[in-house]
């Protein structure tokens, strides 16, 4: 799973570096290049679906010839703060990189492309995380991981705020390393607690979580409007705290 969630993290890291190059060289018009990758990666799908289909078509034949277990309450409570964790996981992510530009641009007045420089370290120090990530969480135990990874995230962020220049980079590159590092246990979490509904498990966990935390990042907005930029970026180094509340609450693995 860790290996599937690079693909997505590392495109994400490297969009907004590719998209900088290409306005700065060809303008705004520069951007319809971006479409190449989605018609490449359109051609390589329609020759391989059948390889990639074949599995999943043999686990949905496996999983109903099954007994259908009805939802225990502890299962349904633990998905629940499974995803409200995600997603606040989501929102500290996208928080930090739409914040970060606002107060290192506006606030600060300082150079796009330092400030663009930031993010992508963030990013692509996530993708090195959620690589590292996975294998330490089976190894240490899943919980037990996630929560040293939000625990972590809290002085990392408190130091990034009051650094500057190398130390900057250094810290958000960590915080990024360790924040993200649970992209994909969280979603394998999930598909334990629901091994029946492994697509609903999947889907809530990459899909619901990354969209709700994004439109979690308007009250942020809302706060950067009344009360200025540096206390929305301070407003996001709460999110961990509310997380690691709700990993504290967590039953994981729940007893058959």
């Amino acid at each position: 799973m860790s290996i599937f969630a690079v693909g997505g993290n590392l495109g994400i890291a490297v969009g907004p570096i590719l998209a900088l190059i290409l306005v700065t060289s060809l303008g705004l018009k520069g951007t319809l290049s971006l479409i190449a990758p989605g018609i490449l990666i359109t051609i390589v799908l329609l020759f391989n679906m059948s390889k990639l289909t074949a599995p999943v078509e043999l686990a949905r034949k496996e999983g109903n010839e099954g007994v259908r277990i009805p939802l225990s309450k502890k299962q349904k409570t633990s998905f629940l703060l499974l995803i409200s964790i995600a997603t606040v996981r989501s929102g500290t992510q996208i928080g930090l990189v739409t914040y970060i530009p606002f107060y290192y641009i506006n606030y600060l007045k300082g150079n796009p492309l330092y400030a663009g420089k930031l993010v992508s370290t963030f990013l692509l120090a996530g993708v090195l995380g959620a690589l590292i990530g996975a294998p330490l969480a089976d190894r240490w135990g899943h919980k037990k991981f996630l929560l040293m990874t939000l625990m972590l995230s809290i002085p990392l962020l408190l130091l990034f705020y009051y650094s500057s220049g190398l130390m900057a980079f250094v810290t958000l590159g960590l915080t990024g390393l360790v924040l993200l590092s649970t992209f994909a246990l969280t979603t394998v979490m999930a598909q334990i607690l629901l091994p029946q509904h492994l697509g609903m498990a999947s889907g809530m966990m990459v899909g619901f979580t990354i969209s709700a935390g994004g439109i979690g990042v308007t009250l942020l907005g809302a706060i950067a409007d009344h009360w200025g930029v540096p206390i929305a970026i301070k407003s996001i180094f709460v999110l961990p705290f509310i997380a690691l509340g709700l990993t504290l609450l967590l039953k994981v693995p729940l007893k058959k």
